[in-house]
């Protein structure tokens, strides 16, 4: 018996739970970071505080809007709507060592 050959689908090749989202699928609502999952809360920078995870957490920077897998996460006071992505929060303090003003 003989199969037709099929041309990968988006995300074919790229392991289990780590293809693209489907075009206008909803993104999942943030949700607080459950308190077993924090390993560590660094100091408070400003309206800014950063988190390290015990795994990695699927979330998009409210910054930069990109979808990001990370276990060091940062939050704007406090908000999981308003979690950043650790690049947006080292440019945010690069702005403004205060952790105060956070660019756009």
């Amino acid at each position: 018996m003989s199969q037709q050959h099929r041309p990968p689908g988006p995300g074919a090749g790229t392991g289990p739970g780590r293809g693209r989202r489907p075009e206008g699928a909803p993104d999942l609502a943030p949700v607080p970071i459950p308190e077993a999952l924090l390993e560590r809360t660094y100091p408070r920078r400003g309206r800014l505080c950063q988190y390290r995870l015990a795994r990695a957490h699927a979330f998009t920077c409210s910054r930069c809007g990109q979808r990001k897998v990370a276990k060091l996460v940062a939050e704007l006071d406090g908000d999981p709507a308003r979690r950043l992505c650790n690049a947006c929060y080292g440019l945010a303090l690069a702005g403004d060592p205060s952790g105060n003003t956070i660019p756009t």
